[in-house]
């Protein structure tokens, strides 16, 4: 089985609650890819909107 997609990752790390920022998010899965690859992934007002959804779900 392959490594998880990056933006995969981005909602897992994002569902934790740990993250209450787009760039403590983009940090954490700057470790685990490329800075091209993360960027490319959060690429888009929806899915930084989704995250940001996501983490604050998480937080309640």
């Amino acid at each position: 089985m392959g490594r998880m997609s990056v933006t995969e990752r981005a909602y897992e790390l994002a569902r934790t609650g740990r993250y209450h920022t787009l760039m403590g998010l983009r940090r954490a899965l700057e470790t685990e890819y490329t800075i091209s690859e993360v960027s490319a992934a959060l690429d888009g007002r929806a899915i930084r909107k989704s995250l940001k959804t996501a983490w604050e779900a998480a937080g309640d």
